[in-house]
């Protein structure tokens, strides 16, 4: 295993992760809340407080939703718009991803901050098994190749009570309407050719690969944009973007 930090040659990773211009552009403005990024920005405002509800549910208070004092690792954290909000809960945040332009934008505007959030371009594959207690993958598995063997190497990452936090965008007709076609070619939310629907991953085929690999569902929860405002709202259909949280299966006696 390659010593977490060291800033390797990326080609093999690369087969598991659709690297589009949209993500990896160094000129982006990652923290311009009206630029390219906004959604992302609107998405944390429910990411957020769902990834603290949850946690607090399954591995701590319910009464103090806080991540204080957690290991979380944020998969494909991109220039860390999450992982900062989660450390400015008090989370210990270890941020990655194959872009070294994401990672070098991530580390600027942490030297801002002073959270001291550890920000690798690594593989998940060079991540320690077993070392933390919670893992967050928002947006990036209708990205993967290879989704199975992507999976099974983010749970692997999660200790033996910890959680694994998932977002994605699930394979309907609405969701081809609404978040290909809308999205990019009419609303122009996102550039033209960053989804690609046969990607999109359901709920039941996301459940099935956490089950085969020890986990099992705690929790989902629907996303749902009013396209003439904007806005995100939480709801209980599941037809277009979607969270979940899973754990670990106990053991049967």
């Amino acid at each position: 295993m390659k010593k977490l930090g060291q800033d390797n040659d990326l080609s093999s990773d690369l087969q598991f992760v659709d690297t589009s211009d949209f993500f990896v552009n160094r000129k982006l403005n990652w923290w311009d809340r009206t630029g390219p990024m906004k959604k992302l920005h609107d998405l944390n405002e429910l990411r957020l407080p769902y990834i603290q509800r949850e946690t607090s549910r399954w591995l701590g208070s319910p009464r103090q939703e806080s991540l204080k004092a957690l290991s979380i690792l944020d998969v494909g954290c991109g220039g860390g718009l999450l992982s900062d909000r989660m450390a400015e809960d008090g989370a210990l945040v270890t941020g990655i991803d194959t872009s070294s332009d994401n990672i070098a934008a991530a580390k600027v505007r942490d030297r801002e901050r002073g959270f001291k959030i550890n920000y690798l371009r690594e593989d998940i594959d060079q991540i320690p098994n077993g070392a933390f207690d919670v893992v967050v993958c928002m947006e990036v598995v209708e990205h993967v190749d290879d989704l199975h063997h992507f999976l099974a190497a983010c749970v692997s990452k999660v200790n033996q009570n910890g959680l694994v936090f998932l977002a994605t965008i699930n394979r309907t007709l609405w969701s081809l309407l609404a978040h290909k076609f809308a999205a990019e070619y009419i609303l122009r939310w996102l550039p033209k050719g960053t989804h690609a629907w046969k990607k999109f991953v359901t709920p039941k085929e996301l459940t099935s690969l956490l089950q085969k690999n020890g986990f099992e569902l705690c929790h989902i929860q629907g996303v749902s944009a009013n396209p003439f405002s904007g806005t995100l709202s939480l709801t209980t259909q599941l037809g277009g973007n979607y969270m979940l949280v899973a754990k670990k299966q106990r053991a049967r006696r």
